[in-house]
């Protein structure tokens, strides 16, 4: 793995023997290799993620320590301007309700902010005495660790207040309203990255105040960089530290499985979270083995062998929830920017049952929610079927997963991967960041060029210069 010894002769010549980079999630007949302890090995050899002296490395971008901001100076003032353009990108892991960017007029009556919420970015504006409407863009999860781009267009001299807002150059939404009255007088060219100064704080109007923990970078304005190295002023943010980030989940190998066995206390199930990224077009994702606590007559309550089961099925997230004598099947709909789910990207997955209704939503967009009585959990499996006494006839597919999987949350707990019971699954992970692999085969065959030169007119090239 990762290189041929000298005492070794291929059969094949190799111009290069030795492989340079990292690899993880070795698997062999369906047992995970540990690279950490080989049979034996050759050169230098580090693990992934860890620099020659023990630290993390890093990559460009400024690390913000969940306290701090940065201070800088736009190159012009918004005021006045036909058209105003900033940008920046980001990435947080599960850092909700944090400050990404912030503006003031000198009076404070004029602002436009910018933070992440719960789960998505948000932004609203204010023109004088008219504060908008907080602006929420779904359909991108902002807490997934991967970069994030955010794009603001702002029309100063506008006779409305309001901006245009773009995530991930995809999801572009209005800030603000014609109905508010303008122009965004901002006249101050002091801008925050990443939170506000303490005795600012208290005076902000908008919803979330705390200091972003995570990582900004590439930020340009008025069609200029700004290099966050060169703040004003400054606090708990550090220039060029961003650490390139491993994230702890589960790896599955198409034939494993993750168990946490919940026999001993058998929990009503009010809610299950997880990330997944895959290419399969169906498979297990999540499936609950337990008992239905339905009415029974006199107000008594009767049980029944039941199973919540989570799948990607033809590319979509389908929920299904039902027993031995009836099993109620339901789907969300994709996001209108997306027909796969199956794309190798990291999509968020939340189901709710609030005891008499379950629900299901994917990176945001919910579903209709449907009548179910109460669930108690036997065991939580992922990334295979279970009965254990479940009624798992009819289910939509028993295929099992392969592909990766983290944020796992159990009726809003964190589950803890070292605490599974796994077969052939690895717990180091998948990096938030890998680009997607293709979902169909490269054609084998190869198709020959005929070696007959065509007999062509020759074409006269214009010597007109084209108007840019």
């Amino acid at each position: 793995v990762g290189g041929i010894p000298s005492s070794v002769q291929p059969v094949v010549a190799v111009s290069n023997r030795h492989f340079s980079g990292c690899l993880d999630n070795v698997f062999f007949s369906e047992s995970e290799l540990s690279l950490l302890n080989p049979a034996s090995s050759q050169g230098v050899l580090r693990a992934c993620g860890v620099r020659a002296d023990g630290t993390p490395p890093v990559t460009s971008g400024t690390l913000f320590g969940g306290s701090g901001y940065r201070q800088h100076q736009l190159p012009v003032p918004i005021a006045g301007a036909g058209m105003y353009q900033i940008y920046f990108e980001f990435r947080t892991l599960q850092q909700r309700e944090r400050l990404l960017f912030y503006i003031e007029s000198l009076d404070m009556m004029h602002f436009i902010a910018v933070w992440v919420g719960t789960e998505f970015v948000q932004a609203q504006v204010r023109c004088g005495g008219a504060v908008s409407s907080v602006t929420t863009v779904a359909g991108v999860s902002a807490l997934s660790g991967d970069w994030l781009s955010v794009h603001l267009q702002l029309m100063p001299s506008s006779t409305s207040c309001s901006a245009l807002m773009t995530v991930n150059n995809n999801f572009r939404f209005i800030v603000g309203s014609s109905s508010l009255a303008g122009p965004l007088n901002i006249d101050s060219q002091a801008v925050y990255f990443g939170g506000v100064p303490a005795a600012a704080r208290a005076r902000l109007s908008v919803p979330y105040t705390r200091s972003f923990a995570g990582c900004i970078r590439n930020v340009a304005a008025a069609q200029q960089t700004l290099s966050l190295q060169n703040a004003t002023s400054q606090a708990d943010s550090y220039y060029n530290r961003c650490p390139i980030m491993s994230i702890t989940g589960l790896y599955f190998i198409g034939m494993g499985q993750a168990v946490l066995d919940l026999s001993g206390s058998m929990p009503s199930v009010n809610h299950l979270q997880l990330r997944f990224k895959t290419t399969q077009q169906s498979a297990v994702l999540a499936h609950v083995p337990g008992v239905l606590m339905m009415s029974g007559g006199a107000g008594a309550l009767e049980t029944q062998d039941a199973e919540l089961a989570l799948f990607v099925f033809n590319s979509r997230v389908l929920l299904t929830l039902g027993s031995a004598m009836q099993t109620t099947v339901f789907a969300t709909s994709t996001s209108s920017t997306q027909d796969s789910y199956s794309d190798n990207r990291f999509h968020l997955v939340t189901v709710e049952h609030n005891g008499t209704h379950v629900s299901l939503a994917v990176d945001g967009i919910r579903s209709d929610g449907i009548a179910a009585p109460a669930l108690r959990a036997r065991a939580l499996n992922l990334g295979n079927l279970n009965s254990s006494g479940g009624d798992s006839q009819g289910l939509a597919t028993s295929v099992a997963y392969t592909g990766c999987m983290r944020d796992m949350e159990f009726n809003n707990g964190i589950v803890d991967v070292t605490t599974l019971t796994t077969t052939s699954v690895s717990q180091h992970g998948c990096s938030p960041e890998a680009p997607p692999l293709p979902t169909s085969p490269v054609p084998t065959t190869t198709t020959t060029t005929p070696t007959t030169t065509p007999t062509t007119t020759p074409t006269t090239t214009p010597t007109t210069t084209p108007t840019t």
